[in-house]
């Protein structure tokens, strides 16, 4: 692996509503960060 991106759930010991928000908000993060696949750039330029 070259490209490593960390997510994290953060909130999850701040209360019931920061608990269930967490989830949602990393998989939005998770869903920005997938977006582009971590080498398509330098896939580009090398073709």
């Amino acid at each position: 692996m070259t490209d490593l991106r960390i997510v994290r759930a953060e909130g999850v010991a701040m209360g019931d509503a920061a608990k269930a928000k967490a989830p949602a908000e990393a998989d939005a993060a998770v869903r920005v960060q997938t977006a582009e696949a971590a080498n398509e750039r330098r896939a580009a330029v090398a073709a």
